[in-house]
């Protein structure tokens, strides 16, 4: 009773947050170390750099828009100061706005952006001379490259933060607790990465140290806690990890932060099922789901709710109509007994048959009202999947038309922004269907790549081999089943080369299933893995997988040789 009344607390929790995000339009994503680190940098750093320079009415709106998740006002504001500071060649001004701006972009995931206005602010700053400007600059840089797990050049800029932190005079930089706090956490992450524990572990606890210093405690040490009790549990002190594991949980149902207790659950079930401890492990987990489920599938569960209500409501009429009909005629028949005792017998013969009757006739109502809900839960799920499919694309792209405006190129943004409204018609309009046309799914595909190589600059070819037998306007496959994969060919295989990149498809017709083979020249599965976290799955490859369920081994992914990555998908030629 004890642990159902926590996990209602916790879906209290849950709800009042879900209606925070639903204004913001902030998606939750799973657990990642430099994900839970990025929320914890950028917003950080976002509210309290308002000091940095003489405080403006604008700039203060502006920094309240990010932090409140309205991130196309929040950029515009900051890119327009941007270019009226490049134009009066105010050096300061420009330090300033384009360091926003990378904050802003990294927020969004727009990582070519990002990278591009932190790199700006670095190099102004160090021209500037100013050591305090030049350390806030680094720190935002250092913390970008941690985010794309690239701990190496983030460790390289944050010894040359953590030297101006020890050795720089500059007496803003040592009361800049928080930048400080911050440096040392993006420090102990990059460790982190690279799985050297003992030094992730001490700059973490250096971090929690100017953390506590202030008056009420932050809500992001409930992320930095995991961390710390993380690097605790891998350097073989599970116990003192478990401590720190436990008061991150605290935390974040103090701060009322969903998202962290999630992880929180999840991190300490894992942590006691490998130790053996079962019953506990199973407590957290049955949190853990509560809080996925609501989380990732609201729109589904209000919908069966509903449904619920309304298949228990009808049955309960039905009920209650049956009792009242028995009811009038046994108190019918007590009143005329003495006359009536044959006709009795009559009527109760006849209510029985009346009665069995419609018992079965409510039975089968009842199968009928349950295979429809089935049918209409998996149609609900199907329809979130489909609807999760690559959101950042959308909006970097409407991040790409805006920027085109403000610099200037406006012929450039109509044509992209004419190409983007026909693709994103066309999505909305197969997102409602089982099945499309081959044809139509290869021309999405086609729109999609063109819109890709024009916002990334990334120069590849597309190549398409077609099994002599298959037609592919007859053919009907489900919409944007390979779309994920040519994604991850573009970002993660040939936009680290320096050189053309190629992407071919190829598909064969089998017995029961259509066989699509994706290949690029990039640089290799497995080379792409070890650059990015350890453990980390691509959430459409992951939504793919269950739109293939029925297939088994429906995905296969394997690196060619030094480079060169070929994904081998099983397509079923029925629904």
């Amino acid at each position: 009773m004890c642990c159902n009344k926590r996990v209602l607390h916790l879906c209290h929790i849950l709800e009042k947050s879900a209606k925070l995000k639903s204004k913001t339009k902030i998606s939750i994503r799973p657990f990642n170390w430099s994900h839970s680190l990025k929320m914890l940098i950028a917003i950080c750093i976002l509210i309290f750099r308002a000091n940095d320079v003489k405080a403006q009415t604008d700039q203060d709106i502006a920094i309240r828009q990010a932090q409140t998740g309205e991130y196309e006002k929040a950029g515009l504001y900051f890119l327009k100061e941007y270019n009226n500071a490049v134009r009066m060649k105010d050096t300061f001004r420009i330090i300033q706005s384009s360091r926003f701006l990378g904050n802003v972009f990294s927020l969004v995931e727009d990582s070519l952006n990002s990278h591009k206005y932190f790199k700006i602010s670095v190099a102004y700053a160090k021209e500037y001379k100013d050591s305090y400007l030049y350390f806030l600059s680094l720190t935002a840089l250092s913390y970008y490259y941690s985010s794309l797990d690239q701990p190496h050049k983030a460790i390289h800029y944050l010894n040359i933060v953590i030297d101006l932190i020890q050795k720089d005079d500059n007496v803003k930089i040592r009361e800049d607790t928080l930048t400080i706090g911050v440096a040392y956490t993006n420090l102990g992450a990059a460790y982190d990465i690279l799985e050297d524990y003992p030094r992730a572990l001490k700059n973490y606890l250096i971090s929690a140290e100017y953390c506590n210093k202030f008056e009420k405690p932050v809500a992001e040490l409930s992320t930095l806690y995991r961390n710390i009790g993380h690097c605790y549990t891998e350097m073989g002190d599970p116990e003192k990890g478990l401590v720190y594991l436990q008061e991150a949980l605290n935390v974040a149902v103090e701060h009322n932060r969903v998202n962290d207790i999630r992880f929180c659950l999840d991190i300490l079930y894992k942590w006691h099922k490998k130790r053996g401890n079962y019953d506990v492990a199973i407590e957290y987990l049955e949190k853990y789901t509560v809080l996925k489920d609501t989380m990732f599938n609201a729109s589904i569960i209000r919908s069966i709710e509903e449904m619920n209500t309304r298949f228990e409501a009808d049955r309960l009429k039905g009920e209650i109509s049956d009792l009242s009909i028995k009811n009038k005629k046994s108190t019918d028949t007590i009143e005329s007994f003495s006359l009536w005792i044959l006709g009795l017998i009559i009527i109760v013969i006849l209510i029985g048959f009346v009665f069995v009757a419609f018992i079965l006739s409510q039975r089968y109502k009842s199968k009928n009202r349950k295979l429809a809900f089935e049918k209409n839960q998996a149609e609900l799920k199907k329809r979130i999947l489909t609807a999760q499919m690559n959101p950042h694309f959308l909006f970097n792209s409407l991040n790409s038309i805006q920027r085109m405006y403000l610099e200037g190129n406006t012929a450039e943004a109509g044509g992209f922004m004419s190409d983007f409204g026909t693709l994103l018609r066309k999505v909305l309009q197969y997102s409602e269907l089982d099945r499309i046309p081959l044809s139509e799914d290869l021309e999405v595909l086609r729109m999609y790549l063109g819109l890709e190589k024009r916002r990334s600059d990334t120069d590849f070819q597309f190549e398409i081999d077609m099994d002599g037998g298959i037609d592919p306007s007859f053919l009907r496959v489900p919409p944007m089943i390979v779309q994920p994969f040519v994604e991850n060919a573009i970002w993660h295989g040939i936009m680290p080369i320096k050189e053309q990149g190629m992407i071919r498809l190829k598909y064969v017709l089998k017995n029961n299933y259509l066989e699509c083979t994706v290949t690029d020249n990039g640089v290799g599965y497995e080379n792409s893995q070890q650059q990015r976290k350890k453990g980390h799955i691509s959430k459409g490859v992951h939504i793919t997988r269950e739109r293939l369920a029925g297939l088994p081994n429906a995905i296969t992914i394997t690196q060619m040789g030094e480079r060169g990555t070929q994904v081998i998908i099983k397509i079923p030629l029925t629904a």
